[in-house]
């Protein structure tokens, strides 16, 4: 009842209510976005789909739960081309080299 009534109060008073939402919410409206706007998701939908398996492995469910660090430690669990890389070059699956970067 105290959550309801502090909610509602910040709501009165023109407040951002904060909404939880999932990780893999999050990441279904932005390539539904993508989708739309005719952008291409290949490499978004790769990426996503670590990002939820990492989240999952890592008890990770709402996005507020997704700290910085978490996502340092997300970023440090893919695979880079070269062992002394700091770019975001991960080994893509081969059916994907061709459409990597476009």
């Amino acid at each position: 009842m105290k959550r309801l009534r502090t909610t509602l109060e910040a709501l009165l008073e023109g407040k951002p209510i904060r909404k939880k939402v999932t990780v893999q919410a999050a990441v279904e409206e932005w390539l539904k976005f993508k989708r739309q706007n005719k952008l291409g998701i290949k490499k978004a939908k790769l990426m996503s789909d670590k990002l939820i398996a990492w989240c999952k492995d890592n008890d990770v469910i709402f996005l507020t739960a997704l700290t910085p660090e978490g996502a340092m430690r997300f970023r440090n669990s893919l695979s880079f081309r070269t062992g002394d890389s700091s770019s975001l070059s991960v080994h893509w699956p081969s059916s994907m080299d061709s459409s990597v970067g476009r």
